[in-house]
């Protein structure tokens, strides 16, 4: 999981309808004056003014453009009205559709961190009901959830008041955690299979030296193994499991400012490197294993910092780009229907930075 910005929790979805499929005759007519003064495409998302000749007819909003999603009525809502910062959000659904949160509160002085405790957010329905799970400071940078067959709630953390990995699970009716490895900074990923055993992937080490670690209980204990032992492997690590039961990892190698991808589908690690166009080429990676076991990943690319996607499916790996209009992404998450069809949720990042958007492809 990839970190995320600071900002109120919310859980939300928002989306705009697009333009019509054709302006009318004088608004579209507005572009062929030469004494027109405009902005070619002044909220960035690609398309051109109708005033300069385009076809977005709203240019001020960057949700609005010829293809954007119509008919669909996205609601926000505030999910933990205590909490003043809550960032790097997991979420996950259980049997019944409920949603699930997984989030730090924390306060910023600077770039300095004040303080910070995990908590999980359930959505019931009265209202949301944020519940406080580790009170300690900076408890919960990079949290991810899964949520088990028979609706328990199991979750990861990295733990920077002392750099550990843990796990927690609500499955005995109350939360309870334990370590899992030590000096782990950043980064970490949780998957349950078919036996809803669980299965951690995560980074550990110093940032440039650090290395690709797995771990799973699903042997009856706890095996930690190193994946991927090239020095600076492992940033930006998310995993998946096929319908067999396979392992699939996804991150970043910042010795060669690569994407790579690591499975045990043939029961040993094969690490092999999906993408290596340029610096920062798999920041931000997330994966995701479609029914009929091809591996799908996006993730910022190099100097361009496009949304990216890579899949497998053709027997070898393949890339290109979803999103070329952004001025860097961040905090990419893909998912997969039953039909196959990919979704993806981002944040988009304009030139003038801190300006951004939520984005859907």
């Amino acid at each position: 999981m990839s970190p995320r910005s600071w900002i109120p929790l919310v859980a939300l979805a928002l989306w705009a309808p697009g333009c019509p499929d054709s302006p009318d005759d004088d608004t579209a007519a507005a572009g062929d004056d030469d004494d027109t003064v405009c902005e070619t495409d002044a909220d960035g998302d690609g398309y051109v003014s109708l005033d300069c000749g385009g076809d977005d007819c709203d240019d001020l909003d960057p949700t609005i453009h010829p293809g954007a999603v119509e008919g669909e009525e996205w609601a926000a809502e505030r999910i933990d009205a205590e909490t003043r910062y809550g960032c790097m959000v997991d979420l996950a659904r259980d049997s019944s559709g409920a949603v699930h949160t997984f989030y730090l509160d924390s306060t910023l002085s600077g770039v300095d961190w004040v303080g910070g405790e995990l908590r999980h957010a359930a959505q019931a329905p009265g209202g949301w009901v944020p519940t406080v799970i580790e009170e300690q400071t900076v408890r919960g940078y990079s949290p991810s959830l899964a949520v088990d067959s028979a609706d328990a709630l199991h979750g990861s953390y990295l733990d920077w008041s002392d750099d550990s990995l843990r796990y927690l699970s609500d499955a005995g009716g109350s939360w309870e955690g334990i370590t899992i490895d030590s000096w782990v900074q950043y980064f970490s990923a949780i998957a349950l299979d078919a036996n809803d055993a669980t299965h951690l992937a995560y980074f550990r080490g110093h940032p440039s030296t650090g290395t690709l670690q797995y771990a799973t209980n699903a042997g009856g204990y706890w095996d930690l193994v190193t994946v991927d032992p090239d020095e600076g492997s492992g940033s930006f690590a998310d995993l998946a499991l096929d319908a067999n039961g396979a392992v699939h990892i996804s991150y970043y190698f910042i010795a060669d400012h690569n994407l790579r991808h690591a499975t045990n589908a043939s029961g040993e690690w094969i690490v092999v490197t999906v993408d290596d166009s340029g610096e920062s080429t798999g920041w931000y990676s997330d994966l995701a294993v479609a029914p009929d076991g091809a591996v799908h990943i996006v993730y910022q690319n190099g100097f361009e910092h496009d949304l990216m996607h890579a899949t497998d499916a053709g027997g070898v790996w393949a890339t290109w780009a979803v999103d070329e209009g952004c001025d860097g992404i961040e905090s990419p998450s893909i998912a997969v229907d039953p039909d196959g069809a990919l979704h993806v949720a981002y944040t988009c990042n304009y030139p003038e930075w801190p300006d951004s958007v939520l984005r859907y492809a």
